[in-house]
């Protein structure tokens, strides 16, 4: 009886280079996040004659549905972005998100002026500069 034959096994190649694995994946995703907000924001200045209710909610709806549809990270997380700045438009133009202008700054008029708290420091010559005419009376009070 003849001697059974052994079979070459072969040895599997492992992935070079760029891989999906690991943070660049999620990386990619943060990116697109940031691009999807700033497309959203483009979106929005454009089309600014749109009720903005209507603009935050079709910009919700297609960053979701972006987002869902997506098999690349980077689509995905545009689609994310797209998404979060219609949730934030639609919050807006509803008056549950306001802005800086609504909060008081308080004492912000009241702050010293920069000439007047170094105004006795710069009077003295700069670097050599024997007439501060030639720069600009910029730090006289």
């Amino acid at each position: 009886m003849a001697r059974r034959r052994k079979h070459h096994h072969v040895a599997r190649r492992r992935r070079v280079g760029a891989s999906k694995s690991g943070m660049t994946g999620l990386i990619m995703k943060a990116g697109g996040v940031a691009g999807g907000v700033f497309a959203g924001g483009m979106v929005a200045k454009t089309v600014s004659t749109l009720d903005p209710k209507i603009l935050g909610a079709a910009l919700l709806a297609g960053g979701l549905f972006l987002s869902g549809k997506a098999k690349n990270p980077l689509i995905e997380g545009v689609g994310y972005g797209l998404a979060a700045k219609g949730a934030n438009n639609l919050l807006t133009s509803f008056g549950l998100i306001t802005g800086m202008g609504s909060i008081p700054l308080l004492g912000y008029r009241n702050t010293p002026k920069l000439q007047s708290s170094v105004g006795n420091v710069m009077k003295q010559p700069i670097a050599g500069v024997k007439d501060l005419q030639a720069i600009g009376a910029l730090y006289d009070n």
